[in-house]
């Protein structure tokens, strides 16, 4: 088990999760409605990037310093970001975003939450692993999001994508 903290990984490289956006997100990003979006958990920006270079108004959130000036360098103006931890009762503004984005981070207590972020119309894009430590069960996000209609899924290599519209 890897016990070094964000913080540390972050220190210890450029790119902890590389500098590709999400796949998922690349591939479906012609589906997704343009205006406000909001990244959990943004890292250092890799899926922020995309979204800004694509006509977004990205508002990022993420606790660790390092990764949200990383993200800044990436994304230019067109990112906003948030400094906070997400565990500490953090939930997004209901109905404020066209899109969330959800990449390598799971907290269970913020699926209610994720989804009222949504305006009518809005897509939500979550994709997490399903083995390991903080891991989805199988087929878990088509439950957890019964306020969405469910556009694209899948779980593959050891990952599970959902895309839904409200």
């Amino acid at each position: 088990m890897n016990t070094k903290t964000w913080a540390e990984r972050y220190a210890g490289c450029d790119c902890v999760s590389g500098t590709e956006a999400s796949t998922f997100l690349r591939e479906h990003l012609h589906w997704l409605p343009r205006g406000n979006a909001l990244d959990v958990a943004m890292g250092e920006g890799r899926n922020s990037a995309l979204l800004v270079k694509n006509g977004f108004d990205v508002l990022g959130v993420e606790r660790e310093p390092i990764a949200i000036e990383r993200a800044r360098a990436r994304c230019g103006e067109g990112l906003q970001a948030l400094q906070l931890d997400l565990e500490a009762g953090w939930r997004p503004e209901p109905q404020a975003y066209e899109l969330v984005v959800v990449i390598n981070y799971l907290q269970r207590d913020l699926f209610e939450s994720l989804q009222d972020a949504l305006k009518p119309g809005g897509a939500l894009i979550y994709e997490s692993r399903t083995v390991g430590n903080f891991a989805l069960q199988s087929n878990e996000l088509l439950r957890v999001f019964p306020k969405l209609r469910v556009a694209a899924y899948r779980e593959w290599d050891n990952r599970a994508s959902f895309l839904g519209f409200r």
